[in-house]
């Protein structure tokens, strides 16, 4: 594996922190450093022999905690390089995750506003794709405020939403919305769902297909599963995806490797796009798979790494920018 990263000071932060992120940040990684914090290696699912050969995009993250990312050489799927452990994961989103992402504001009704938005958006994609007279109970998993899931209440659908943390819940509850604290698995019953949805959730997960194990039981024959990720392509910002790097993102796909996943399980994709939302049916008992390849996401690492490049470029050209203008700032202050 390449031991240079691809990102010029990639130990430090790349967005701006104020004092608790700061705080939290150094927190991160005293406890990564004193073995607080177990990181297990991520291998990539497409089950890569030659991890020799994968590429080192970052050492750190936005926030500069020393997670690091890499660019695998089969497939071109970008991992976190090292993940916490089941014990460690849990650690870190009951003590930091909140004041790390300032997650407080997941009860400010602008967080919940933009949730019912998206969701208003999902109610438009399943009318035009002509599945939502078949759609009555829809459940979330990971629902955060629930705001997702009020345009299908308004419409007269069945809804419930499970999140892991209560706190989220209350702006939900308080529009009459149906949210429960706890383990999607344990509170959603097999064989319930007409459509289950996903919204900026599998990107978290530490092992995607067997997560999605886990949840395929709990969607009816003949019914639906919502599926959207930040897709690797579809950010419009020059800098992208290195701007997205971020400890709680484990994962960063791209629709060409999601398409693969979906078909190898065995579903029918009725839609998806270069943002990455796919609503898909389940038609039959999904095939189990336990790795992800197909041969035409091989020429995926150059086309990713090719992206990477382009975006630290733009990133170098705003650095030298800022660095320039500050110059001429201290020449005139000299003069």
């Amino acid at each position: 594996m390449e031991q240079k990263s691809l990102i010029r000071e990639s130990r430090f932060p790349k967005i701006n922190l104020n004092k608790t992120q700061k705080r939290v940040v150094f927190e991160i990684n005293d406890a990564i450093r004193s073995e607080i914090f177990h990181l297990v290696q991520n291998h990539c699912m497409c089950r890569n022999n030659h991890e020799e050969k994968d590429v080192i995009i970052s050492i750190a993250d936005i926030w500069g905690i020393s997670i690091g990312q890499v660019l695998c050489s089969k497939c071109g799927l970008i991992r976190n390089r090292y993940v916490f452990s089941s014990e460690s994961n849990t650690l870190f989103y009951e003590k930091y995750y909140r004041r790390l992402y300032n997650v407080n504001n997941c009860v400010d009704p602008v967080y919940y506003l933009g949730q019912n938005n998206r969701g208003k958006v999902f109610v438009e994609l399943l009318k035009r794709i002509s599945v939502w007279d078949d759609i009555y109970d829809v459940a979330e998993l990971g629902c955060g405020a629930g705001g997702v899931l009020l345009p299908f209440a308004k419409e007269g659908k069945n809804v419930v939403g499970v999140d892991l943390n209560g706190d989220f819940l209350e702006l939900g509850i308080k529009s009459g919305l149906n949210l429960k604290s706890g383990c999607f698995y344990n509170e959603i019953e097999d064989n319930s769902c007409d459509l289950i949805i996903l919204s900026h959730v599998l990107e978290h997960f530490n092992s995607p297909i067997k997560e999605l194990n886990l949840i395929f039981p709990k969607i009816k024959k003949n019914k639906y599963l919502l599926v959207q990720v930040p897709g690797l392509f579809s950010n419009p910002k020059p800098h992208y995806p290195l701007s997205g790097f971020q400890v709680a993102h484990v994962y960063y796909f791209y629709k060409e490797w999601l398409f693969v996943l979906f078909k190898l399980v065995g579903l029918d994709i009725l839609y998806c796009d270069d943002s990455c939302t796919f609503v898909c049916k389940k038609t039959n008992d999904v095939n189990i798979v336990d790795y992800v390849w197909d041969d035409c996401l091989m020429d995926f690492p150059n086309i990713v790494k090719k992206r990477c490049k382009s975006a630290q470029l733009s990133s170098d050209t705003i650095y030298n920018k800022i660095k320039t203008e500050l110059c001429n700032i201290v020449k005139l202050g000299v003069k």
